[in-house]
């Protein structure tokens, strides 16, 4: 049997990332490129095992889902979302941590042989420490695939600025 995979994407580019801001929590719209980033991808993404979508409640990941033709099937979920400026600024705590494995572990539940989460480069950096893996940032549009322990390696780099 082979080891169920999820999929990590993150969400296509918005004019703030394109400026180099920091959006956190802020309700920000994907830009005509991060529509077209996430289109392009969509060749890609048919070819994986994927039985369920999960992604941020943000809009900007919502809007990625719906590039890529995934509104039916995806479940919305916050705990899915970006980490707040507070929480990528400073150090994690232990709640945080176990917060995070939590989900973490509750998103392996339910997976199937395969899952894609739309989500958010500081998700993916908080998640990696609490796993013990060395964070890197993601470009948008970066999809990667993860191991349950965390190792992770990447399917499409994605799309520098």
């Amino acid at each position: 049997m082979v080891a169920p995979r999820l999929y990590f994407l993150r969400h296509g580019q918005t004019d703030w990332n394109r400026l180099g801001l920091l959006q956190g929590r802020l309700d920000v719209p994907l830009n005509g490129r991060g529509r077209a980033q996430l289109q392009s991808l969509t060749p890609l993404l048919k070819q994986l095992p994927i039985e369920r979508v999960y992604c941020s409640s943000l809009l900007r990941a919502r809007q990625s889902c719906q590039a890529l033709g995934l509104t039916q099937t995806t479940s919305y979920n916050p705990c899915w979302g970006e980490l707040s400026l507070a929480q990528q600024q400073a150090q994690l705590s232990p709640g945080l941590k176990a917060l995070l494995a939590h989900n973490w572990q509750r998103l392996w539940a339910g997976l199937g042989r395969g899952g894609l989460l739309v989500s958010h480069g500081s998700l993916f950096e908080a998640w990696c420490l609490v796993l013990g893996q060395t964070p890197i940032g993601l470009d948008n549009g970066a999809l990667l695939s993860m191991a349950i322990d965390g190792r992770y390696q990447f399917i499409h780099p994605g799309f520098s600025f």
